[in-house]
């Protein structure tokens, strides 16, 4: 049984050999300060709004920071000049419209899309015997879940583009959990993206995600279950190798 998440596919797309080193040998690195923002940011957002309370939310995201249980790669930068710049991003988007206006039905929420890798790829049925442990499975956990779809909470230094919502695997991959969760034909999804600036912004980018795109989805997730099986675990080199592969030097791939 194969147990995957968005995370360890957008892994193997881009590199089966780091997916190799990372879920197969399971090779420690050292995690991101940055990503450590980002997550404690997310957890001031869920907090407030399930409060209904910012300072709730703030406290929340001072104390996940600052409850770092591994070595973070600050990569030259000032551990509290980030813990402020998320706290500026946090309070901002706190502040705004968008948040005050937001409908959710769940936060954090966690779902297992269930594949058989003998399913028709034509077909979007999902065949499941709950008694099979063998079933291989895709783990998601949406940031929340509204009437008609999906809100994704992003923390970066730059804009995203159109393009990058559209061609996104993990948001592909989510709108396919929410089809599963209740049979919806069409899914909505909105990244809000937290810009880091020296005046933090916020952009709010949509999308959806229709049939076409399910079996799209459905078709890249069985050819990696496959490649996995038979440990098809290749370098991949590219333009991210260098700055920022966490397994560089151990990479069979010399350039």
């Amino acid at each position: 049984m194969i147990e995957l998440s968005p995370s360890k596919i957008q892994t193997y797309m881009t590199c089966p050999l780091s997916y190799y080193f990372r879920y197969v040998e399971k090779i420690q690195t050292i995690k991101n300060g940055r990503a450590s923002m980002g997550s404690a940011v997310h957890k001031g957002i869920e907090t407030a709004y399930n409060k209904q309370n910012n300072q709730a939310g703030i406290e929340e995201y001072l104390k996940r920071f600052r409850a770092q249980d591994q070595e973070i790669n600050w990569q030259e930068e000032e551990p509290l000049n980030v813990e402020k710049e998320g706290l500026n991003l946090l309070q901002v988007y706190l502040e705004s419209k968008t948040f005050k206006n937001l409908k959710i039905l769940n936060t954090e929420y966690e779902i297992f899309i269930p594949f058989s890798i003998a399913e028709n790829l034509k077909t979007i049925q999902f065949i499941y015997d709950s008694d099979n442990q063998d079933s291989n499975k895709i783990h998601c956990i949406l940031d929340a879940a509204t009437k008609d779809g999906i809100i994704d909470w992003k923390t970066t230094k730059r804009k995203w583009t159109q393009d990058q919502i559209e061609r996104n695997i993990q948001f592909s991959i989510y709108s396919l959990a929410f089809l599963y969760l209740n049979g919806q034909q069409e899914v909505s999804i909105q990244a809000h993206i937290l810009i880091s600036k020296k005046e933090p912004e916020i952009q709010i980018l949509e999308t959806k995600k229709t049939q076409e795109d399910f079996k799209t989805t459905r078709q890249i997730i069985f050819q990696i279950i496959k490649a996995i099986q038979n440990e098809i675990f290749y370098p991949n080199p590219n333009m991210l190798c260098e700055n920022y592969c966490d397994y560089k030097t151990l990479c069979r791939w010399k350039g």
